[in-house]
């Protein structure tokens, strides 16, 4: 976002706000650089630009909203302790689910400014969700976030329950799905069996979900699937 070698530091509290100030300011700059990582992304054959989402932490959750305020051709985002407030560049018709994971004593972000985004977020007609957690902070996901004058305090629990939201979250996206895996040379697998331990064996690694259950498995014309603890083999997997 910044550009190429540019990162923000953890803790660096100048720095981080030097970055972001450009593009809090102009969104439509935030939004041109937000939409080429989204196109990057879906260049890649391993990828399916038809069922993408985005999912942004702090800053990164102001550039997914944006994603979606800009009618970007994704199934979902989410804002995990982002900042929710519009920026001056106008919305266009957002067709994107918006979960947001949200601290309630957030400095950053004050109830005004989530009933703002509630707001805006009704009246667009959006599939909306905010998740609320009490006693919770910005910054809330990171391990290293222990600064409470400044209102960044890492938190366990808010953490663990946002992990869980966000699961569901892609899981409600992509469920119609879930039982077919994208190779990167862009070929569609279907497995016969659901089990849970794979092995890969040689060629490109692949990661996706059988049923409900994560699966890895490499890229051959045909997979064998080993059971971890006696190394059978208890299934295969073919292209469709």
């Amino acid at each position: 976002m910044y550009g190429k070698g540019v990162f923000g530091a953890d803790g660096d509290v100048a720095l981080n706000t030097a970055l972001m100030a450009p593009f809090a300011a102009d969104r439509g700059l935030l939004r041109q650089r937000i939409n080429a990582a989204l196109q990057a992304a879906s260049a890649r054959c391993e990828v399916d630009a038809t069922r993408t989402a985005g999912v942004g932490y702090c800053f990164g959750g102001m550039c997914v909203l944006e994603l979606a305020r800009m009618g970007a051709p994704v199934q979902g985002v989410a804002s995990v302790h982002g900042i929710f407030s519009p920026g001056n560049a106008p919305n266009a018709s957002i067709t994107a689910k918006v979960l947001c994971l949200h601290g309630h004593d957030d400095p950053m972000v004050p109830p005004e400014q989530v009933l703002a985004f509630e707001q805006e977020m009704s009246a667009a007609g959006v599939d909306w969700q905010m998740h609320v957690y009490g006693g919770t902070t910005h910054a809330f996901t990171n391990p290293g976030a222990n600064n409470p004058d400044f209102g960044t305090v890492y938190s366990t629990t808010a953490n663990a329950r946002a992990s869980r939201s966000i699961e569901t979250f892609l899981g409600e996206l992509f469920r119609a799905e879930q039982n077919e895996m994208i190779t990167p040379t862009g070929e569609k697998i279907s497995t016969i069996e659901n089990y849970t331990n794979f092995s890969v064996l040689t060629g490109d690694t692949i990661n996706g979900r059988d049923g409900t259950k994560e699966v890895s498995i490499n890229v051959l014309a045909d997979y064998k699937q080993y059971n971890s603890e006696t190394s059978e083999v208890v299934a295969l997997y073919n292209f469709l």
